[in-house]
């Protein structure tokens, strides 16, 4: 099955202007959020195949909660005083560290989360950049990429 973004692409001759760029640096105003690519399809069929609500959080809600709640504690260790934000640069081990948060699966870290959490939270940023990078996805909003 191919990614959402890909079939959006393939689309765009029925659906026009899905494949706008990620412009987060170069048009916002700085009341308005950052312009980004649409991350689902446009046309409803392609969209309607891919059960978001149903496929992940009604599957894992208890995981996606703790994955944000990681993002926070994140957040607030290496951005402190900064909004919510995934601030790339920071860290970009992920595949070595998924494997250190594996082998310690089951336990705490002595920040109180869990490694399964981290572990979950790495693989999820992993899969992102490989997306981005290989697959043409758009820049997440929530990240802040350096120039």
């Amino acid at each position: 099955m191919d990614c959402p973004y890909k079939q959006a692409q393939k689309e765009e001759t029925v659906v026009k202007g899905f494949t706008t760029p990620y412009i987060d640096e170069v048009k916002t105003d700085g009341a308005q959020p950052p312009i980004v690519a649409p991350v689902l399809p446009t046309f409803p069929a392609a969209r309607k195949a891919l059960p978001v609500f149903s496929g992940v959080l009604d599957y894992f809600p208890n995981a996606i909660a703790a994955v944000a709640g990681l993002s926070k504690v994140g957040n607030d260790q290496h951005n402190p005083g900064e909004p919510l934000h995934w601030a790339r640069e920071k860290s970009t081990d992920h595949a070595d560290t998924i494997v250190r948060h594996l082998m310690e699966r089951g336990t705490v870290d002595i920040d109180g989360v869990r490694h399964s959490t981290k572990a979950a939270w790495r693989a999820l940023a992993l899969l992102q950049e490989e997306l981005e990078r290989v697959e043409g996805a758009p820049v997440s909003r929530g990240s802040r990429v350096p120039i």
